[in-house]
């Protein structure tokens, strides 16, 4: 099968756009002119793509051997399957928590609480809003984290694709509610891997309150929490 590689450029400055000009040439490649988000700069990418099913992928990843073909042909025998991601590793080999239920003042209070306790994720990590277990099955989930996240193309279509009032953050947690709401199914399937070299420093503050901010907006939205 044909595979299209689609990668937006949002504004780099380390030589990345001369290097896919150089040495991926059969890539498409688009340069948005400006830093103006995941969820925007995806957008772009979906619009310009043919295929039926979208990977969004981050660049900070490695995919396994086998995994996108494993994947295409999960997807293609579980049509009612609107939404999917595989098992995400970190640099260290260990499992990320990539997938998870929508956020509620509760779950998330339990996030941090299992943060922190760790002898309590065997019994409790699957009611958390990200899951501490369950990366050894596939299973139904509400979302899937959008570094590794599978989409038919109608549905993303269906669904305007990625909310451009959020410019990173919550994104994928709030298209995978939607996809949820039209009545499609979000599953993790384990035997698809990628590896994530995310950078394990610590998030600066700034980057904490975006992250809040638009956690509250997908409240809003959703929940109908006060402004």
């Amino acid at each position: 099968n044909r595979i299209e590689v689609i990668v937006v450029d949002n504004a780099s400055a380390d030589g990345s756009v001369e290097m896919m000009q150089s040495e991926y040439s059969d890539c498409e490649l688009i340069q948005s002119g400006g830093n103006i988000g995941f969820g925007p700069a995806n957008n772009m990418g979906a619009a310009a793509a043919l295929a039926p099913v979208l990977l969004f992928l981050n660049q900070d990843t490695e995919v396994r051997s086998g995994s996108l073909a494993r994947m295409l042909e999960i997807l293609e025998g579980y049509p009612d399957w609107g939404a999917a991601g595989g098992l995400v590793y970190d640099s260290d080999g260990e499992p990320e928590r990539s997938t998870g239920s929508f956020p509620t003042f509760s779950n998330m209070l339990l996030n941090t609480v299992l943060t922190h306790l760790s002898v309590l994720r065997p019994l409790l990590g699957g009611a958390a809003n990200q899951h501490w277990k369950g990366y050894d099955r596939t299973r139904s989930v509400d979302w899937v984290t959008g570094a590794y996240l599978w989409v038919r193309k109608s549905v993303f279509d269906d669904l305007g694709g990625f909310d451009e009032n959020i410019f990173l953050y919550c994104e994928d947690i709030e298209l995978c509610c939607r996809i949820r709401k039209l009545g499609w199914a979000c599953w993790f399937f384990p035997e698809a891997p990628i590896v994530h070299h995310r950078n394990k420093a610590p998030v600066p503050r700034a980057r904490k309150k975006m992250f809040y901010e638009y956690l509250h907006y997908y409240g809003r939205k959703h929940c109908h929490l006060p402004r």
